[in-house]
């Protein structure tokens, strides 16, 4: 059903145009949107940017809605709420400038922001894909409030990544918690987020690749990972920076490869918690194998805190299948006070924390660690 008088009439008073409005069973020409909506750019008026607002709600919507480069740089003053709707298409925005934008509830086969500028908040919570497929991309936008992704769903397109917010310029939060899911991966490389990245009770799946890549970003704030968050993949934070703390709490790592952890040369001015940590080689993983956590070159402020640590097999071969060799690499570190509490390695393992400068040591002698067959490499260990 194209768009007609009484719909724009609606539109115009900044009221929402419903499913019910349209009939039952019809759907509205993505085209008809584009159309109306590069028809309200107004710039300036008397030295004032008005706001330019467009709801949808509950409709249909046929084919791609592209609204690439939608709104003036200088000005941007639209203000778009896509909520409940079912868009057979992609939602494209790449380089749009806009005041905020909600696509909460949304179904899609893609959401794409490249090169956007956003001045407020981007509300992407509970987004669904459209056929099985969903994937987006932020790459290098620009976010002035935060990034609203909880109870999201993402399936990503064969050679594509479920989200793709390389370069991404966040102010304030970015939440990806609450029963968040993404098939493929999730990459905030080279990422500037103003405060929190939160990622608890989320689950991310990348089998055989990296699940989650925080290699280079930039946190403001903290890096949570909490409650049950699961991982089928690996995480990576790679010179990561974090302002307040990193605390990765009751994480499970299941189906983990060779390297499951690498925060290598990562650096935080508060703390780095691993605590009620579960990691689950993948059964196909020899046992001459080695799998590592790689936490080395590390730069903490405050505590490093390692505590329930908990490496088994789950799968067929049962909790009595060889362990590949497990190895715990803190090495070149250093480390306002480290706390090396419940540490426990199953089968030949090795902590390696060569080199690493502590200022003070708490640990448990009994537990902390690894288990009867861990080597210790401490060459030039030392705590004051």
């Amino acid at each position: 059903m194209p768009l007609r008088q009484k719909h724009i009439a609606r539109l115009d008073k900044g009221l929402s145009l419903s499913q019910a409005d349209l009939g039952l069973g019809e759907c509205l020409p993505s085209p008809d949107i584009v159309d109306y909506l590069k028809s309200r750019s107004l710039g300036r008026v008397d030295g004032v940017v008005p706001t330019f607002k467009l709801v949808l709600d509950g409709i249909d919507i046929e084919g791609d809605l592209d609204l690439s480069d939608l709104g003036d740089p200088s000005c941007p003053a639209f203000v778009i709420e896509i909520e409940r709707c079912h868009v057979k298409g992609r939602i494209i925005l790449d380089n749009a400038h806009l005041r905020r934008l909600s696509l909460r509830e949304t179904r899609s086969f893609s959401i794409s922001l490249s090169e956007a500028t956003v001045l407020g908040t981007i509300d992407l919570s509970l987004i669904e894909p459209f056929d099985k497929v969903c994937d987006v991309d932020l790459w290098s936008a620009q976010i002035g409030g935060s990034l609203e992704m909880d109870g999201a769903v993402l399936a990503a397109r064969k050679g594509r990544r479920a989200l793709d917010a390389s370069l991404c310029s966040i102010r304030a939060s970015a939440h990806l918690r609450n029963g968040f899911r993404a098939e493929g991966e999730v990459r905030f490389h080279n990422a500037d987020i103003g405060k929190t990245l939160d990622l608890s009770s989320a689950s991310f799946s990348n089998f055989r690749g990296t699940a989650v890549n925080l290699d280079r970003t930039q946190i403001g704030g903290s890096l949570h990972v909490r409650k049950s968050t699961r991982f089928r993949g690996n995480l990576s934070g790679i010179s990561l920076s974090v302002v307040g703390n990193i605390e990765c709490l009751e994480t499970i790592f299941e189906d983990a490869g060779r390297l499951p952890v690498n925060l290598f040369g990562a650096s935080v001015d508060g703390n780095l918690i691993f605590s009620g940590i579960t990691l689950r080689p993948h059964p196909e993983l020899r046992a001459d194998a080695e799998m590592i956590l790689r936490l080395d070159a590390l730069q903490i402020k405050g505590r490093a805190r390692f505590n329930g640590m908990a490496f088994g097999h789950a799968g067929p071969q049962g909790p009595e299948a060889e362990m590949p060799f497990m190895r715990f690499s803190l090495s070149d570190s250093s480390i306002g006070t480290l706390q090396m509490l419940d540490v426990r390695l199953e089968g030949s393992s090795e902590i390696d924390m060569r080199g690493t400068h502590v200022k003070v040591l708490d640990d448990l002698l009994k537990t902390g660690w690894g288990g009867a067959d861990t080597r210790l490499r401490l060459r030039g260990f030392r705590y004051e």
